[in-house]
């Protein structure tokens, strides 16, 4: 069992059942499917060292692998592929997905390519809330320094300009 949600339980194993002319799906396949099922009208990728605009749209042709996460906020019909870098940033999504806490786990996708089976992203479905994603600030020892002609040089105080991954894709979404 990955969730004690029946609802998300049962589109986990949709989506672990789900193959094509009997063999496992390719990824491109599998990715469509988990769209088309829980109905995303938005994917999006983070966009690693961006200050400004931690995430980006996810296009279509995009290859993802074995590091990538794919966070589906079943709720929203949004998605967003994180790698463990972000997460590490997002304590909630650090503690369920890279320490493992809590009873709900994600998914390790599995696919074929090139006549061998493979595996894949982690998918995690959930309904926490976009705007109770918190992004972590920085410990004392982080030495990233900014740099503008307005302001002396200084450590930065927060990963991205955001304090939450909703205002984050709102802006996102805002501004592209």
């Amino acid at each position: 069992m990955t969730s004690k949600c029946a609802e998300i339980q049962e589109l986990y194993n949709k989506i672990e059942n789900y193959r094509v002319d009997g063999l496992l799906p390719t990824q491109q396949e599998l990715n469509k499917y988990i769209e088309n099922l829980l109905g995303a009208s938005a994917m999006y990728i983070n966009q690693p060292l961006h200050y400004r605009n931690p995430f980006g749209i996810l296009k279509r042709e995009a290859v993802l692998g074995y590091f990538h996460n794919i966070i589906m906020f079943v709720d929203r019909g949004v998605g967003i592929v994180m790698n463990n870098d972000i997460l590490a940033k997002i304590p909630i999504l650090r503690s369920i997905i890279i320490d493992g806490n809590g009873a709900d786990k994600p998914l390790r996708l599995k696919g074929y390519y090139e006549k061998e089976e493979i595996k894949g992203s982690l998918l995690y479905l959930t309904k926490l809330p976009l705007d109770g994603l918190y992004f972590d600030t920085p410990k004392e020892d982080y030495n990233v320094k900014r740099y503008d002609a307005t302001s002396p040089v200084e450590p930065i105080k927060k990963y991205c300009m955001f304090d939450n991954v909703e205002e984050a894709l709102i802006h996102n979404r805002w501004y592209s």
